[in-house]
C-alpha cells in the first residue's frame, strides 16, 4: 500500500551521529550516576551484579527499535486510512465539516492523519500537519485529485533534555501555500508548523484538530518520545494522554492561528450501556472555556459513530525491546 521511505535510514544515521553529541554524553552520565547510586543504596545482597552501560547500550537499542518504530507507524497508518475511509463513507466527516462552517483562507488541520478531513473541507489554501510520514503518504495520494499538493516529511533522532530521544522533523522554511501542504510536525511543539507561517508573515484563518491519534497509545514502540533506554532501575516515561495533548494543542493556538480565527475541535467520547453519552458535549464545552481562556466557545454538538473495535482499529504495539536486544511479546 505504501511506497518505501527513506526516514528509517535517517533515523539510523542521526542515531548513530548522536553519540557524539555533548548534551547527549552528559545525559547518559547523569543516568549512571544515577543507577549507581540507586545500586549503592540497596542492601549488598539485593545488588545487581551487572551495571547498565547506557553510552554501550544506546546504538545496540536504536538498531533494534527504529525498524520496529518504522513498521509499526506504516502499520498505524494503514490501519487509520481504512477505518478513516469507512467514517468517511458513514457521513462522519461531512458532518463535521457542516457544522465547521469553515470560511475562506487558510485551514491548518493538526493530526491531519491520512486526509479525510482536509479532503471533506476542499479548500483551496491548507497545511496538514502529523508526525507519521506514511500518513502523510496516504493523505498525498488522496489529495493529489484535487489541486496541487506537495509533501515534507522526512524526519530525524534528536535528542532533548526533558523528553529524550524523539522524532524530529526536517526544518521547512520556504512554502508555497496555495493548495494543500502536508507537513511532518509534532503538535506537541509544532516548531516546524510555525516556521513556515512566520515565513510566510501570516497565521492560519481556522484551525481544525478532528478525531486525533485513534486510541491512547501507551506502547513503548509505537511513537519514538514513549522509547526509553531499556533501563530497568527507571519507570517507563508518563504517557500523554488524549488530555493532555489537547490542552497542549490549544494553549499553543494562539501561535498559529490569528485572532478571531475559528477552530474546530472533535473527539471521541464514551458511551453507556443505553447508548448515551457519558458527558453531554455542553458540559465538555463548559469545561474547555473554563480551562482555555484563549478561546471562545460558540457552540457544541455531537454525532454517532459506529465503534471503532474490531473495525480495522489502531490496537497498541505488544512488543517490548529489551536492553540486550531482543524483543518479548507482551500478554494482552
Amino acid at each position: 500500500m505504501f511506497n518505501p521511505e527513506p526516514n528509517l535510514a535517517e533515523w539510523q544515521e542521526s542515531a548513530r551521529e548522536l553519540l557524539n553529541n555533548p548534551r547527549l554524553t552528559r545525559y547518559l552520565e547523569h543516568l549512571d550516576r544515577g543507577v549507581k547510586e540507586y545500586r549503592a543504596s540497596l542492601p549488598e545482597g539485593e545488588r545487581p551484579a551487572e551495571f547498565y552501560d547506557h553510552r554501550a547500550n544506546l546504538l545496540k537499542f536504536a538498531e533494534a527499535a527504529l525498524p520496529i518504530q518504522d513498521e509499526s507507524m506504516r502499520g498505524y497508518a494503514g490501519h487509520w486510512a481504512a477505518l478513516s475511509a469507512h467514517h468517511d463513507q458513514t457521513g462522519v466527516y461531512k458532518r463535521c465539516v457542516d457544522f465547521f462552517q469553515h470560511d475562506q483562507g487558510l485551514l491548518v488541520d493538526l493530526g491531519c492523519g491520512t486526509g479525510r478531513f482536509l479532503a471533506a473541507t476542499n479548500t483551496g489554501s491548507a497545511i496538514g500537519v502529523d508526525i507519521n510520514h506514511y500518513c502523510l503518504q496516504a493523505a498525498e495520494t488522496l489529495l493529489a485529485g484535487k489541486g496541487p499538493v506537495q509533501r515534507y516529511s522526512r524526519s530525524y533522532i534528536s535528542f532533548d533534555p526533558e523528553r529524550g530521544f524523539i522524532l524530529k522533523p526536517y526544518p521547512v522554511m520556504n512554502v508555497k501555500l496555495d493548495g494543500t501542504t502536508l507537513l511532518l510536525d509534532d503538535i506537541q511543539t509544532l516548531h516546524n508548523t510555525m516556521r513556515v507561517l512566520y515565513n510566510q508573515g501570516r497565521k492560519a484563518d481556522m484551525v481544525s484538530f478532528t478525531l486525533s491519534g485513534g486510541y491512547t497509545n501507551n506502547s513503548p514502540l509505537q511513537f519514538i518520545d514513549a522509547i526509553n533506554l531499556g533501563d530497568k532501575f527507571r519507570e517507563e516515561k508518563l504517557v500523554k494522554h488524549g488530555e493532555v495533548i489537547r490542552d497542549t494543542v490549544i494553549s499553543k493556538l494562539g501561535k498559529i492561528c490569528k485572532s478571531g480565527g475559528r477552530f474546530f475541535f472533535a473527539y471521541r467520547m464514551a458511551v453507556s450501556e443505553n447508548e448515551v453519552f457519558v458527558d453531554g458535549h455542553e458540559k465538555i464545552g463548559q469545561e474547555m472555556a473554563k480551562l482555555h481562556p484563549n478561546i471562545d466557545v460558540v457552540r457544541t454538538s455531537s454525532l454517532a459513530m459506529e465503534d471503532e473495535n474490531g473495525m480495522h482499529g489502531i490496537g497498541l504495539d505488544r512488543r517490548r525491546i529489551e536492553k540486550d536486544g531482543t524483543i518479548t511479546i507482551l500478554p494482552d
